[in-house]
């Protein structure tokens, strides 16, 4: 066999143990499918990146905004009276979102097409990777013996 061959297949080989899932990354349902993931519903949507938790944080900076003006100034005025009132319309605000979100029925399920496995799936066991190299110092050794004269 050449050497272009005998290269080939260990990059073949060494691309394979290198896509290999590890033990915990994909566990299927007893029917071959994969297990839905679940969806949180409690405090975590409050989330920075949502509309609610730009609200409150707004109403934090406000607030805070607020009680410097007063504390510059020795006592409350009216421009820190103001920026109070809007601190609390906006805390407010993201809290009733926040809590209005949480009566959101789920989305339906999409249809996301049809997954095909393009290779047999070997066991996910803790060995899994020490086989693969034994079979990849198995076939260096046969191909070296055809080689070598």
């Amino acid at each position: 066999m050449s050497n272009r061959y005998q290269r080939e297949i260990e990059e073949i080989l060494r691309s394979m143990e290198e896509t290999e899932p590890q033990p915990a990354e994909r566990r299927k349902n007893t029917n071959g499918s994969e297990p839905r993931q679940r969806v949180s519903r409690g405090p975590s949507r409050l989330a920075p990146g949502s509309l609610a938790g730009i609200f409150l944080l707004l109403g934090v900076g406000l607030l805070l905004l607020a009680s410097g003006f007063a504390w510059y100034q020795n006592g409350a005025n009216w421009l820190s009276g103001v920026i109070g009132v809007l601190a609390l319309a906006s805390m407010l605000t993201g809290l009733t979102m926040g809590w209005v979100r949480t009566f959101r029925p789920a989305p339906p399920p999409m249809w996301r097409g049809n997954i095909v496995e393009m290779r047999p799936t070997r066991g996910a066991g803790p060995i899994t990777g020490l086989l693969s190299k034994l079979r990849l110092w198995r076939l260096r050794r046969h191909y070296h013996r055809d080689i070598e004269p």
